[in-house]
């Protein structure tokens, strides 16, 4: 073999040994490099350094290091629970919690429970969903009238029961509560017949307070009947009283003015009067009286 062939060798294999130097310390590097997501936190789950976090974007770690993204940002998470009422009936709950991760445990969180939305938030939800309707003994019909105070009852049992697992509870939502259809079909039936019987005791009130009314408007014109009835025979006593100081003309006078008057009434309905000057008899027109002569 020739010299000129020998440095070629050698040549080739430096440039073949720098290419796999190149390669494995891409290898390498890759391994020592991470993109953490944005919302996430990047957490050794096995070889090195197990729990430790690491940060949003580009971070360096050991390669043999396994590191595993868990989201911490603000999430929701729904389930269906069935609780039984103190009156036996089996409700389906729909919840929905929103959560998020205390930022700087995340690490502990998913070491300590690897699969922590199953076995630590469902979990607790279920169980303080169901307790709290044990506690307050509440009956189904309860739930559905005070769902406000049962749902913030539950909120407040389930943030305090998932602090110590660095869980930060935003809010506890019931989505829907879902009744035996016998159940429902009572309810709205016993809310009609109360609205009727409201209904009755309101129409019996607007009818006592129009009798009521009427009764004082009856004792109104009653009243104004005595007055004028007493006037008419205090008159006719006074009358009686100067009759001995009048002449037969001036009574007849008098009497006669009475007798009009009285015709006159809106209730005698006496449209026309026969009267005589003595020898020849008229008719007297009692919608003409009072209307003046043109």
């Amino acid at each position: 073999m020739s010299i000129k062939t020998m440095i070629e060798d050698n040549k080739n294999f430096a440039i073949g040994a720098v290419f796999v130097v190149l390669i494995a310390a891409l290898i390498i590097l890759s391994a020592c490099v991470i993109s953490v997501p944005a919302g996430h936190k990047g957490v050794a789950v096995a070889g090195f350094d197990v729990g430790m976090q690491f940060d949003e974007g580009w971070q360096f770690k050991n390669p043999l290091t396994q590191v595993e993204y868990v989201r911490y940002n603000t999430q929701i998470t729904e389930e269906s629970i069935s609780a039984r009422s103190a009156d036996g009936y089996n409700v389906e709950i729909d919840f929905a919690i929103r959560y998020h991760l205390s930022e700087n445990r995340v690490g502990d969180i998913r070491v300590e429970n690897p699969d922590y939305e199953q076995t630590v938030i469902i979990s607790i939800l279920r169980s303080q969903v169901r307790t709290t309707v044990s506690d307050w003994n509440m009956t189904g019909e309860q739930m559905n009238l005070e769902r406000s105070a049962y749902e913030a009852e539950v909120e407040a049992r389930v943030i305090q029961a998932l602090t110590e697992y660095y869980v930060i509870v935003e809010e506890v939502m019931i989505r829907n509560l879902d009744f035996p259809a016998t159940v429902t079909v009572a309810w709205e039936s016993r809310v009609a017949a109360e609205i009727d019987v409201q209904t009755a005791t309101f129409e019996l009130l607007a009818a006592e307070q129009r009798a009521l009314q009427l009764l004082k408007i009856a004792q109104a014109e009653s009243n104004s009947t005595v007055v004028l009835a007493e006037g008419q025979a205090e008159a006719l006593r006074i009358l009686a009283a100067e009759s001995d100081n009048l002449d037969n003309s001036t009574i007849d006078y008098i009497l006669s003015l009475k007798y009009i008057e009285a015709l006159r009434d809106p209730e005698s309905n006496v449209e026309y009067v026969i009267l005589t000057d003595g020898d020849n008899p008229f008719i007297l027109d009692m919608g003409t009286l009072g209307e003046e002569t043109p």
